[in-house]
C-alpha cells in the first residue's frame, strides 16, 4: 500500500494500513513530515516531498515520460 502525504488520521482512509496489513500487503509512507503510520506499523519510510520521491521511483522504475 503506497501512502502518499497524509497524516493517517482522518477516517475512513486511516484503517486503510490496517486492513493491508491484515492481508499481508506491505506499507510504504511517502511524507516529509514523520506521521503516526511512520512508526505504528512495519512501514517504509521515505521522508521527502511527494513530487520528488514519485520522481525518483518512476525513475528506478524506468517509468519516465
Amino acid at each position: 500500500l503506497l501512502m502518499i502525504g497524509t497524516s493517517g488520521m482522518v477516517h475512513p482512509v486511516s484503517e486503510f494500513p490496517e486492513i493491508a496489513l491484515r492481508h499481508g500487503t506491505r506499507l510504504v509512507e511517502i511524507n516529509p513530515e514523520v506521521s503516526v503510520l511512520s512508526k505504528a506499523y512495519d512501514t517504509v519510510h521515505i521522508q521527502a516531498p511527494s513530487d520528488e520521491a514519485l520522481e525518483k521511483i518512476c525513475s528506478e522504475l524506468g517509468l519516465t515520460g
